[in-house]
């Protein structure tokens, strides 16, 4: 099955919020990154979860790729949801994390409620969130309220 977000309104999952997700499993790392790139409008910010111990690193690595400066990261008091939702806002980026599952299971839940959060306060209904991962269903068990707002594309 190949990903098709232009398919229908059947990919907007209307949920009450209007950021959502898509999670491509199977396949090589290098094929799932190329799927969001392909699918993803510009600008994607892209971030690996192999070189990730929390939360805390996604989210900074994030805003670093969205240009803000190491500094102004280093004096903020706490880096979580609260700044990459607004900053992907601010830069309209699709945002994606790779490799989602290679995290620790705790990091994947912490990573996984925090990417919730962001979804349901994005103000634009453009930006989209993508999870790259070995074997599907890892985001939604790391935080089954994504259920909701997080659909599963194999690649064959």
């Amino acid at each position: 099955m190949m990903l098709d977000l232009d398919d229908s309104e059947e990919h907007m999952f209307h949920h009450g919020a209007t950021g959502y997700g898509v999670e491509v499993y199977g396949g090589t790392p290098n094929q799932r990154e190329a799927v969001f790139r392909k699918q993803f409008d510009e600008p994607i910010v892209v971030v690996d979860g192999r070189n990730a111990d929390s939360s805390e690193d996604i989210v900074k690595a994030a805003l670093l790729a969205m240009g803000t400066d190491e500094e102004d990261i280093e004096k903020m008091y706490s880096v979580g949801g609260r700044e990459l939702r607004r900053a992907l806002d601010e830069t309209e980026s699709n945002f994606v994390i790779l490799e989602f599952d290679s995290l620790a299971k705790d990091v994947q839940t912490s990573v996984a409620q925090m990417m919730k959060g962001v979804a349901e306060q994005l103000s634009s209904d453009d930006v989209m969130l993508g999870y790259a991962c070995n074997e599907g269903g890892a985001v939604v068990n790391a935080e089954f309220d994504l259920s909701a707002r997080v659909r599963s594309w194999e690649l064959e």
